[in-house]
């Protein structure tokens, strides 16, 4: 949590921290910003004390609300900089110099932000010889805005719930065309056309953006043999067929950059796929079982090694019996959401993996079992939360039954 950057800092010998970037597609500046609509900045954040956040002229204003002090780079002069000097490698590590004289950062200091890795590597480099009480020492794993983000305080949880919220009610609407739509010769009409994965998606788009949320890969909807590739994101030219297995997977953010959600179901339209059926019944069981096993202290290894030996039990291979395996259970327990749709804790891997379901920690809980060459997948997904207070919740209040009739 935010409030344990000090703290981590402190731990890890970190002097100051140093975000760079914009506040779009960056999870570490919006972990500071939030939704402040501030363009490009820079933030330097001593242990112990306020951040100084660095904005041009036009966003001084905005820099102002915030609980930062708000420095205007124009006193940095780089117009100045740039009639002095032709070289832009030296003048940008020049302005930074200025920033870091200016608010007196010395010690050790971490780097963050997103951005080219070629022209960042090249600017921290010549940064760290440019101030010689300054040592530019990123850390490589488990940073410490990674260390405090793997768990969240109640109002962080509160944007992650109202996304889930969100997106049950497009899974909802999108369950609604599947019902209306017109069987002919076994295969799925709407509107008078063949419906296809490419209309389902444009509609989960509308969906998504009249209630303010974002795709960024775009949503999986895999069906029949495209389902049993976990991530296959389905082919837009595919008419979808009565009783054919669809793997739907969602995981909108917040328009502005901000807070993930991440859920799946799998549905057959008309009919029930029977094979399909008995392994979706199976991955539904194998999900509540390790929810209600979820403890706070709770090794997050220890929950994915659970769902792989029931899987096991019922016969099928998994990626702990067989790490190659690209059938049966071929992936990981679940992951964190958060600022990323992926982040810590990570329920997978092996018994080495150190992630613990701690208080504020937010994650998915998505067993799968997937035959592509028999012509399906079948994956159930939900989000949880542990919250500051140690009780698991469910964030996903959306219904799992495999069969959408047909009206």
């Amino acid at each position: 949590m935010r409030e344990d950057l000090d703290r981590l800092m402190e731990e890890r010998g970190i002097d100051w921290l140093f975000i760079e970037g914009g506040n779009g597609d960056n999870p570490a500046m919006h972990y500071f910003l939030g939704g402040a609509p501030i363009g490009y900045c820079s933030l330097w954040k001593p242990r112990g004390d306020r951040a100084y956040l660095f904005t041009g002229p036009f966003e001084r204003e905005e820099a102002k609300k915030l609980p930062f002090t708000a420095v205007d780079t124009t006193k940095y002069n780089y117009h100045e900089l740039l009639v002095k000097e032709p070289d832009h490698l030296k003048r940008a590590v020049e302005f930074l110099r200025r920033m870091i004289e200016d608010v007196g950062v010395k010690g050790r200091v971490s780097l963050y932000g997103r951005g080219g890795l070629g022209a960042n590597f090249a600017l921290y480099r010549a940064l760290d010889g440019a101030s010689p009480e300054v040592q530019i020492e990123p850390e490589f794993e488990n940073d410490v805005i990674i260390t405090a983000r793997e768990t969240k305080d109640a109002e962080e949880i509160s944007h992650i719930r109202r996304v889930g919220e969100k997106s049950c009610e497009v899974f909802g609407e999108v369950r609604k065309l599947l019902g209306s739509a017109e069987e002919r010769g076994g295969k799925l009409y709407s509107s008078g056309g063949p419906l296809t994965v490419g209309v389902v998606k444009r509609f989960i788009t509308l969906e998504l953006f009249k209630r303010g949320l974002m795709e960024d890969v775009g949503t999986i909807f895999a069906p029949g043999d495209e389902g049993g590739y976990p991530h296959s994101h389905g082919t837009d030219s595919r008419q979808l067929a009565v009783g054919e297995p669809i793997v739907y997977d969602m995981f909108p953010r917040e328009l502005g950059h901000g807070y993930y959600f991440d859920m799946t179901r799998t549905w057959c339209v008309g009919r029930v796929h029977p094979e399909a059926d008995r392994n979706y019944t199976l991955v539904k069981e194998v999900q509540a079982e390790i929810e209600n096993a979820i403890e706070v202290g709770g090794s997050a290894y220890s929950y994915h090694k659970r769902a792989a030996d029931l899987i096991a039990r019922a016969g099928h291979p998994t990626i702990i019996s067989n790490p190659a395996t690209q059938v049966g259970y071929c992936h990981g327990l679940g992951h964190g959401v958060g600022l990323d749709v992926h982040e810590k804790p990570h329920l997978g891997g092996t018994e080495k993996n150190p992630d613990l379901i701690q208080p504020g920690s937010v994650f998915t809980n998505e067993p799968g079992v997937y035959y592509p060459d028999r012509g399906y997948g079948v994956r159930v997904e939900d989000t949880l939360c542990v919250t500051p207070e140690g009780k698991v919740e469910n964030l996903t209040p959306e219904p799992k039954a495999l069969l959408v009739p047909l009206k």
